[in-house]
């Protein structure tokens, strides 16, 4: 006998679109990880010393506080962080010898990454079309 209650199709439902968003997620995923390919080379981040990437603006509908994100040259999102050590500026050392920049990985829901993936395509495909 199968249950047909208002409740269990309400819990179908919601089953369905965690399956859609997470599939989304993947698929979004996946087209980025292609994409950061057609660079070449791909472009190293302004301002930065060490780091490759695109700077994307996380939409406002993100409720996760996002610093600097950049799409990464392997199609993965990062927050871009820059620090300086002060102790050794304290010593006399040059601050910008001292500069410190690190790629931490983005984890992030699949309702908060795919309005970013999709702004990070967004933004790569324009990046790209400027360069044909």
């Amino acid at each position: 006998m199968t249950d047909n209650s208002p409740s269990s199709d309400l819990s179908i439902i919601q089953a369905t679109s965690e399956v859609l968003l997470q599939r989304t997620a993947e698929s979004l995923s996946e087209l980025l990880k292609e994409l950061v390919k057609k660079f070449d080379p791909f472009p190293s981040y302004p301002g930065a010393f060490f780091a490759y990437g695109i700077e994307i603006d996380a939409p406002k509908l993100i409720a996760a506080d996002l610093g600097c994100v950049i799409l990464g040259n392997d199609g993965g999102l990062y927050e871009f962080q820059i620090g300086l050590d002060a102790e050794q500026i304290a010593a006399g050392a040059d601050p910008m010898s001292t500069r410190e920049e690190s790629l931490v990985p983005l984890e992030l829901p699949d309702i908060e990454y795919i309005p970013l993936a999709y702004e990070a395509i967004r933004i790569a495909t324009l990046r790209l079309e400027e360069t044909i």
